[in-house]
């Protein structure tokens, strides 16, 4: 299990109170008590990671080529994975493909994150929203997590203020048990559509849509 946050920072320095939270080896958001957590930060100041991990398979890989992570249960789309290569590099491969399409290459419920140190990378969740993505801005900052209770703890240190509870998006899951549009539980944190494709670059986060089938 691996839950995560990433934050794209445009200003090149994030307030004590986040990078307290990100270098913290439990949060309060997550539901599970954590056995591994893994830090991560690009050479230009503008990418950050921090993942919490529990179980018997790493979900994060660091290395000079940058960061790879994944949550869920990422798959071939097509095909089958040999056994003889660790997972992290499967997907490494798979995610840095050359002419890959937008989305995400991989089947089952997941949501992965490529990461370089050049400043650049991508995040892309399976295309039937399974395990979704969500976000939040705030001067010239975007978080993405797999959690909107943790992007929504996240934001409130950037912020310097409590994230505010939707009473609209609470009632909806309490009833529902799924989202409506993208709201979540939270005024400040949306929950992006299924089969998005995020393209990160100076600074930026853009989103791009999968072709469809």
């Amino acid at each position: 299990m691996n839950r995560f946050v990433v934050i794209v920072d445009d200003t090149g320095s994030l307030p004590a109170e986040a990078e307290d939270l990100l270098g913290a080896a439990d949060v309060d958001a997550l539901a599970f008590r954590p056995e591994r957590h893994v830090r991560w930060t690009d050479p230009t100041g503008r990418l950050h990671y921090a993942g919490w991990e529990r179980g018997v398979d790493p979900g994060a890989d660091t290395d000079h080529r940058g960061l790879v992570a994944w949550a869920g249960t990422p798959r071939p789309a097509s095909g089958v994975w040999l056994a003889d290569r660790r997972l992290v590099d499967l997907v490494r491969d798979e995610l840095d493909r050359p002419g890959r399409s937008p989305g995400s290459p991989f089947a089952d419920a997941h949501a992965v994150v490529r990461l370089r140190p050049d400043g650049t990378g991508e995040m892309a969740t399976d295309p039937v929203g399974l395990h979704p993505l969500y976000t939040a801005e705030i001067d010239g900052r975007t978080v993405v997590g797999d959690r909107a209770d943790l992007v929504a703890a996240v934001w409130s240190r950037l912020a310097g203020r409590p994230a505010t509870k939707s009473l609209t998006g609470g009632a909806w899951m309490a009833f529902l048990g799924y989202h409506v549009g993208d709201v979540t539980g939270f005024d400040e944190v949306t929950v992006l559509p299924h089969d998005t494709h995020l393209e990160i670059g100076n600074g930026r986060v853009d989103a791009v849509a999968a072709p469809t089938v």
